[in-house]
């Protein structure tokens, strides 16, 4: 991108970016209609999901429940955390891709965003849902975490469309990810539009952010689900979760610039690197309310097991 270009879209309003960068997201977004004559995606199916979508529509019309969300920054932040998960650079030891899920996984499951990765023995990808968040509310971060648990930190995506596949994701373990307003701002302010491209500069912040979030999660997830559950279901989620953490933590080494000669080294100065970069990303609340629920989880499990033990 020439310095022309940059200029024109510094001179943007953080409106008229996102504006921009929402409609290329929703581009990707699935529809009903996408689905028409694919396997697996009856007519019937089809019908009666836009009847559950209709009837959600109007409960949620009658109890005014997207105003009483205070989430208003929720509108800005998905398309915006699609597209950070959507780059090349968020994983760059793996193929990943991501989308805004349909209206009706939106609305019906909970989930925001879709987020698959490639296996790391490279035999297929794996599917994980996102659920963002906005508001900085304690309790609205504990609300979300708190739901997900209780579908087992998984939640079902009906409608995933990708690469000319369509196909139902019934278990995506979920994680939530968010940053509050005035980050979300920030990180708009790092996006760059031309004429003919969408692109981003360099946003470790950012990136840190949502990879520590996602990192956090996994490993309160695996402890948990490890503890409570020894099925065939159970076993396949656990493995996408370590799976997923190895792409993650390498993100998040390769930000905070850990060095070392061996894996033992660099595991040390990860230890040392990791909780101070977290403190820098500390006053954004929503990342914050995220880690404090996170370990909450984790304290929780630990109760159990102590008194298990006992």
């Amino acid at each position: 991108m020439n310095s022309s270009e940059f200029l024109s879209s510094r001179e943007m309003s953080p409106e008229e970016k996102m504006e921009i960068l929402r409609d290329a997201m929703f581009r990707n977004q699935p529809d009903f209609d996408d689905f028409r004559g694919k396997p697996g995606f009856s007519r019937g199916m089809l019908e009666r999901d836009r009847g559950k979508l209709a009837a959600k529509r109007t409960r949620m019309h009658e109890a005014r429940e997207d105003e009483a969300s205070g989430d208003r920054y929720a509108g800005d932040a998905e398309p915006l955390i699609t597209y950070i998960l959507n780059e090349e650079s968020f994983l760059k030891t793996r193929d990943s891709f991501a989308f805004l899920t349909s209206e009706f996984d939106d609305k019906m499951n909970g989930a925001d965003i879709v987020f698959g990765v490639e296996k790391k023995d490279h035999s297929g990808e794996m599917v994980f849902a996102i659920d963002v968040a906005t508001g900085t509310d304690p309790a609205a971060i504990e609300h979300k975490i708190k739901n997900i648990q209780r579908h087992d930190w998984m939640s079902k995506v009906d409608y995933c469309m990708h690469d000319g596949e369509y196909w139902s994701e019934p278990e995506a373990p979920c994680f939530v990810l968010g940053m509050m307003p005035a980050s979300i701002d920030k990180a708009t302010d790092k996006v760059r539009i031309s004429s003919e491209t969408i692109a981003r500069e360099v946003d470790p912040m950012t990136d840190f952010m949502l990879a520590s979030e996602m990192y956090e999660q996994i490993n309160m997830q695996i402890r948990d689900i490890d503890y409570r559950y020894s099925d065939e279901m159970s076993e396949r989620q656990i493995s996408k979760l370590k799976d997923l953490r190895t792409a993650v933590k390498a993100k998040l080494y390769k930000i905070c610039q850990v060095k070392g000669e061996t894996k033992e080294e660099r595991a040390k100065d990860f230890e040392l690197k990791y909780p101070k970069a977290m403190k820098q990303v500390g006053g954004d609340l929503v990342y914050r309310n995220i880690i404090n629920e996170v370990r909450k989880q984790k304290n929780r499990v630990s109760g159990q097991m102590a008194m298990k033990g006992a």
